[in-house]
């Protein structure tokens, strides 16, 4: 058993690995294809990976850039951090979104390896 933490709460899960390659849990995978079923969720992710510095992005920000209202936000980046493909933190009076590398990695090589039968993606590296 491994303990995952996604913003501050700990789930229970059992990691397997095939050919060293984590395989999610069915449900996890789900969640995360559901939370990228619309395209706002992929706009904010893609924002988030290709344009937020490490310690993430305020949801003001994110709001002006793609042009969305807050509360429409919120829904969406609740959305995605359940699927854990973004986490959060506080800092101070704000909050601060970034993608979590790791599980939006670990559902790409799920879907290239398992259901394509691929090899497992590569990770990009971030221009400096």
């Amino acid at each position: 058993m491994n303990t995952l933490t996604n913003n501050g709460f700990s789930v229970e899960s059992e990691v397997q690995r095939i050919g060293g390659v984590r395989i999610m849990d069915m449900a996890v995978v789900m969640m995360g294809f559901s939370a990228l079923s619309t395209v706002s969720r992929v706009e904010i992710l893609r924002l988030l990976a290709k344009e937020a510095p490490p310690e993430g992005m305020k949801s003001g920000d994110i709001a002006k850039r793609l042009g969305v209202a807050q509360n429409t936000l919120s829904t969406q980046l609740m959305m995605l951090s359940h699927a854990r493909l973004v986490q959060y933190q506080r800092d101070g009076r704000s909050i601060l979104y970034r993608v979590d590398q790791e599980n939006l990695q670990a559902l790409s090589d799920f879907l290239l390896k398992e259901c394509v039968g691929l090899p497992r993606a590569r990770p990009t590296r971030k221009a400096a």
